[in-house]
């Protein structure tokens, strides 16, 4: 197991204990893989963004970052700094499969800097 598909909260000797000896084997093979193509909202590039997420240890991993997620069975939310610079949070609907992605900048004001549809693919 590499230290990108292992969760960063295996890491923490206390909560390793509970989590990950008891419930990561389990859990991981619960993994469900979302590609999504999204489009900039000023520029309209497009591009692919690949989404892991697991429900029952709650987390998230985009393009190799690791965070955790708030999942339930309409949404998966949650925040993740892709590149040097703000984190961005994220929201998928899991029904209609739309991925809304914003930037919250130093004034506090939320920006809504990409938005797409995503599709579920084998997570191997």
């Amino acid at each position: 197991m590499t230290s990108e598909t292992f969760p960063r909260v295996c890491t923490r000797p206390l909560i390793a204990l509970f989590v990950c000896s008891f419930g990561y084997g389990s859990a991981h093979a619960a993994d469900m893989k979302l590609v999504c193509l999204i489009e900039d909202s000023v520029t309209h590039a497009q591009r692919a963004l690949e989404v892991v997420f697991n429900e029952r240890a709650q987390y998230v991993t985009v393009n190799g970052k690791t965070a955790i997620a708030d999942i339930s069975d309409a949404r998966i939310t949650f925040r993740v700094e892709l590149s040097a610079g703000a984190p961005l949070d994220f929201a998928v609907d899991r029904a209609s499969g739309t991925i809304n992605i914003l930037s919250t900048n130093s004034s506090a004001k939320t920006k809504l800097i990409y938005t797409g549809q995503c599709k579920a693919t084998d997570p191997s």
